[in-house]
């Protein structure tokens, strides 16, 4: 759950530390990722950005040690830019850096539909990374376009949708690890909403908000691995079977640990394939 929105509004919190500081550089020193390095005065924090087909993040990474070969400068407009704000859009899983002269937006929609896009001021796009998939509406030199919020709200589902996608996909973001983690608790039955009376739709969505208040004011993140050994991130302690793997105080550190395993797992994938073949 790197790109769930409420992870993405921890994210934000944390790079708020970065206001006042001054971009130094952005640069490229492996495939389908970049990173800006900002000096906050004392010395240099570093902002990465994945981007690739099977991993998307962002988070302040702790110890980066750029590579002294093979590196590629991009963005050139941000350098010596001192950062003004960071937000995330209300509902879209795009984060906004605004400089004194250009904007920098991260379109994180996983996979190949993540994006980074610079403007100026006024909005017309200068510069962007990975911008395949909207290079028809994201043309360098036309104004940047956002897509629109096309959330459901929870009474608009229809009654043969089960509780829980509904509870998943509405306006609360919750999402499906979340929902299901609210009908374990509360001992929901996972059946169509038509099947509920209208006092018991709107008493669970009441405990759903109280869940969602609860992951948003979370000071410890987890990362979290089920009985089929799927690792995830989570902002709070779920109750369905899975082992607590890390515990950090920090979201971004979070992420990054996370990031490290699977980029790991990744490396270990194709040898693990051939095993397989062979035995």
């Amino acid at each position: 759950m790197l790109l769930h929105h409420y992870t993405l509004e921890k994210i934000v919190e944390e790079l708020k530390s970065l206001i006042g500081c001054k971009v130094v550089e952005c640069f490229a020193q492996e495939k389908d990722s970049m990173a800006i390095a900002f000096d906050d005065g004392i010395g240099l924090r570093h902002l990465q950005i994945y981007s690739g087909s099977r991993l998307s993040a962002i988070y302040l990474r702790p110890n980066f040690a750029k590579a002294r070969k093979n590196t590629t400068e991009l963005f050139h407009n941000l350098n010596g830019e001192i950062l003004q704000e960071v937000s995330l859009t209300s509902a879209d899983r795009i984060i906004g850096f605004k400089f004194v002269h250009t904007d920098l937006y991260v379109f994180l929609f996983g996979g190949a539909k993540t994006s980074v896009i610079a403007t100026n001021r006024k909005g017309k796009i200068i510069d962007s990374l990975n911008n395949t998939i909207h290079k028809t509406i994201h043309k360098i030199g036309s104004k940047i376009k956002f897509p629109e919020n096309k959330l459901k709200a929870f009474n608009d589902f229809p009654p043969d949708v089960s509780i829980v996608k509904a509870i998943a996909g509405c306006k609360l973001l919750l999402g499906r690890y979340y929902a299901k983690e609210l009908l374990l608790r509360y001992r929901i039955e996972d059946k169509p909403i038509g099947e509920f009376a209208e006092a018991e739709l709107a008493d669970i969505y009441s405990k759903a908000e109280l869940l969602k208040e609860e992951c948003l004011a979370s000071r410890k993140f987890y990362i979290l691995a089920s009985e089929q050994k799927e690792y995830f991130l989570s902002l709070i302690q779920l109750g369905f079977r899975t082992e607590i793997i890390g515990r950090y105080d920090s979201i971004c550190e979070a992420v990054h640990r996370r990031v490290v395993r699977e980029l790991k797992d990744s490396e270990l994938l194709p040898a693990r394939k051939s095993m397989l073949t062979k035995l």
